[in-house]
């Protein structure tokens, strides 16, 4: 059974070429790349002002495997710290390296959270080099 016709005033039958150089098109590629949307339709949906799908985010895989085993590491020194009674500002600060690199790994995987947590990860940056850059007290 054959689909019925389109509606001729949605019917696409027109073409518009457009030159661009070989830099632009290497742009609109990776544009429309990020919107999983072949660049055709990534042009007319933008040049009709119309909502493309959400952009994807690219995950650089070797960042994130080392992200993954510089937190093991941090967990291993956590855990040591509480064994071996360490001081509290240390177990503390191990604590807080441990939910930063936990927040970038999750802005790995969705890049909005990031803006969101990028205020409170640079608290707890500062409040690391202080700690760190401070003379250690004497028990």
């Amino acid at each position: 059974m054959a689909r019925p016709p389109k509606d001729p005033e949605f019917l696409r039958s027109r073409r518009i070429d457009v030159l661009v150089s070989p830099h632009e098109l290497q742009q609109l590629e990776r544009l429309a790349a990020l919107h999983s949307v072949p660049v055709r339709r990534y042009l007319r949906e933008t040049g009709l002002s119309r909502q493309l799908p959400p952009a994807m985010p690219t995950i650089n895989q070797a960042t994130y495997v080392e992200l993954r085993r510089v937190g093991s590491n941090i967990n291993q020194l956590t855990h040591l710290a509480h064994l071996t009674g360490s001081r509290p500002d240390v177990q503390t600060a191990l604590r807080d390296m441990a939910a930063a690199l936990e927040a970038i790994r999750a802005d790995l995987l969705d890049p909005l959270a990031a803006i969101e947590r990028e205020h409170k990860n640079r608290r707890v940056f500062d409040e690391l080099v202080s700690l760190f850059s401070s003379p250690a007290e004497e028990s």
